[in-house]
């Protein structure tokens, strides 16, 4: 099999965002924008182009954090 997987956390779950809501309860949150969804997605086509890949397929885990998640789907086209 020949796969690339481009995986970039430049905004997702180590943003540092967190607090603690009671002593039994952490909450963290998880920050994404369209234009650094926006530059994982070009980066992606941009590699594609250069080593002629065939194909780009974006997978994302939209049935859990469907607006984070949903919106990193919808800008890469799917």
């Amino acid at each position: 099999m020949d796969v690339v997987i481009i995986r970039e956390n430049e905004e997702d779950l180590y943003a540092g965002i967190e607090h603690q809501q009671t002593d039994e309860v952490v909450q963290c949150l998880k920050l994404i924008s369209r234009p650094g969804c926006e530059k994982i997605v070009r980066y992606a086509f941009e590699y594609a182009r250069l080593y002629k890949r065939k194909k780009v397929s974006c997978f994302v885990k939209d049935n859990i954090a469907k607006q984070t998640d949903g919106l990193f789907q919808k800008c890469s086209g799917r």
